[in-house]
């Protein structure tokens, strides 16, 4: 979709379920000023996020739904989260961000402590 898109430094919000048809691979390739997305990735299986994030910034925010449990299952790198990055949680319910998914420490949407 957005493959290529060098001026592109924040995604659009991506929902991806087990049950999404459609794929984000390889969505930003390429989109070397790509620097934050929120994505609320649920499933990597059957290579929906192949090289989603090849070759985007070296260092961005992450941003992640609370209530996700496939973070965890997230490999670091072009096919999931890409590596350098901050990884932070929205709480749809509070309208906050939060460092972990424990709600330990609330922060902005850039990742620094409140």
């Amino acid at each position: 979709m957005f493959e290529g898109c060098t001026a592109l430094t924040t995604g659009p919000i991506i929902a991806l379920t087990s049950a999404t048809k459609s794929s984000c691979s390889r969505m930003f390739y390429n989109c070397s000023s790509l620097n934050y997305i929120t994505s609320y990735l649920h499933s990597t299986t059957n290579n929906y996020t192949k090289d989603w994030v090849y070759n985007v910034a070296a260092t961005g925010i992450f941003v992640n739904s609370i209530d996700s449990y496939g973070i965890y299952n997230l490999p670091t790198g072009v096919n999931g989260i890409p590596s350098g990055w901050t990884v932070i949680y929205y709480d749809t319910t509070e309208d906050k961000y939060y460092l972990d998914q424990q709600k330990s420490q609330e922060c902005d949407d850039h990742g620094n402590a409140i």
